[in-house]
């Protein structure tokens, strides 16, 4: 699969899949190819919670070389993780000071108190997939 990058960069992207059969994988290699070709990381991937293990274990297949932090779980746990896994100790100039490429979450971690300091630690965010788009709000 080969997608025109540059017609992508101001569009929003609609997968359809009745047969399911594949979009997981298909968005995986998406990302993988726009990080590696582009640079555009960091992405957030929005998912249910009932995916996430699914969605970090298509990225260790199809996408090896990605850091992928998945971040839910109780609190403590997303505590350690902001502390240890997300920003290195010192910026590097011209980067975002991200540890990671990819950030998946969910939907209930997503709207809870304290991922607001998490979205807003990062100053630019270069993609976002939402899985399962009917749940927007």
């Amino acid at each position: 699969m080969r997608w025109d990058w540059y017609t992508l960069s101001s569009s929003s992207i609609g997968i359809a899949d009745p047969f399911c059969q594949g979009k997981t994988v298909q968005i995986v290699t998406f990302i993988g190819n726009i990080i590696k070709e582009f640079g555009a990381a960091p992405v957030l991937v929005v998912v249910p919670h009932s995916t996430i293990t699914n969605w970090t274990r298509e990225f260790s297949s199809w996408a090896p070389g990605l850091r992928v932090v998945p971040f839910y779980g109780e609190a403590k746990s997303r505590e350690v993780i902001k502390l240890y896994e997300l920003k290195h100790r010192i910026k590097i100039q011209g980067t975002t000071g991200s540890k990671f490429h990819v950030l998946i979450t969910t939907y209930d971690t997503i709207t809870s108190k304290d991922f607001n300091t998490v979205i807003k630690s990062i100053p630019r965010w270069e993609v976002l997939i939402v899985d399962e788009g009917q749940r927007r709000k």
